[in-house]
């Protein structure tokens, strides 16, 4: 079933030859050490992303990695459940399909990944790179949250088809956007800020959940306020934590990736919103150290 539903997945053609060829491929070890930055949505994983791709010493397939993740792992593979993946989820041949297709794609470094559903997957990569490193990526519950009522009104993403009968208020029948989180469907009816806020606890309970298994020397914490205040000095404490190279020539580079955004941008673009799902967040908020 998993070539037949590769065949069908129409994001990614480019993977289509290594997945059919992927039981006769010769053996081949998985990168070492790779880097995934992992976040909420809409929590400055991209800005993270573009700046940490700055370091010498690493490789991107140069946007988000569903091509990678997702396809052996479609939403109908498994009845619409969830983006959740856990190590009893790898299939057959698909770290011999990683194993080709990073370096294919990718090039020689040290690989670096920004895929946000991968917040729901961390036993899942951490089973297929026990020696991965992890930058987890924090944000004001409020920010996150304003920024993903934004999207799904815009519908900024492609999003998810799901089986009905779904809807979110406001919102087309059936659709969903951004992370698809397990018991999605108990929240059918709610509102476009409730289930912002359901997605972005769910990612840091995910996190909290995960980050204790690790030696301290794999991961970091980076939060999005501090990137945009200093960028040039949080790239160098990640690529120092994350034992890479830092390239000091790079400072007004990195400065010119950065947008000057308002940390308290929610206030003027949601604030109803966010008021009405503070009972949810406020023990988050106050637990992350961000003012109330």
């Amino acid at each position: 079933m998993t070539f037949e539903y590769a065949l069908r997945h129409k994001r990614t053609p480019q993977a289509l030859p290594l997945v059919l060829c992927a039981p006769v491929l010769p053996p081949r070890r998985l990168p070492k050490r790779p880097i995934f930055v992992v976040g909420c949505p809409r929590s400055g994983n991209t800005v993270l992303f573009q700046l940490l791709r700055t370091l010498p010493d690493v490789a991107t397939i140069g946007h988000e990695g569903h091509i990678l993740w997702d396809t052996f792992h479609p939403l109908e593979a498994v009845d619409y459940e969830s983006h959740a993946l856990g190590p009893k989820d790898i299939r057959s041949f698909e770290r011999r399909y990683l194993a080709w297709i990073i370096p294919a794609l990718a090039g020689q470094g040290t690989f670096l990944d920004k895929t946000p559903r991968n917040v729901l997957r961390l036993t899942y990569l951490n089973a297929l790179f026990p020696d991965a490193r992890y930058v987890f990526v924090r944000r004001d519950p409020r920010g996150s949250i304003s920024s993903l009522i934004v999207g799904w009104r815009r519908q900024q993403v492609r999003g998810s088809h799901l089986p009905g009968p779904f809807q979110v208020q406001g919102m087309p029948e059936n659709r969903w956007f951004y992370l698809l989180t397990p018991g999605w469907r108990d929240l059918n009816g709610l509102t476009v800020e409730e289930v912002s806020a359901h997605q972005y606890l769910a990612s840091q309970e995910a996190i909290d959940a995960f980050a204790p298994s690790l030696d301290p020397g794999r991961m970091t914490e980076v939060r999005y306020e501090d990137v945009l205040t200093d960028p040039v000095a949080e790239v160098k404490r990640i690529a120092e934590a994350m034992q890479t190279t830092f390239d000091p020539t790079s400072a007004d580079a990195l400065r010119g990736i950065v947008r000057p955004d308002p940390p308290d941008k929610w206030r003027t673009r949601t604030p109803e919103e966010i008021e009405r799902v503070m009972p949810l967040i406020a023990p988050t908020l106050e637990r992350l150290g961000y003012p109330a």
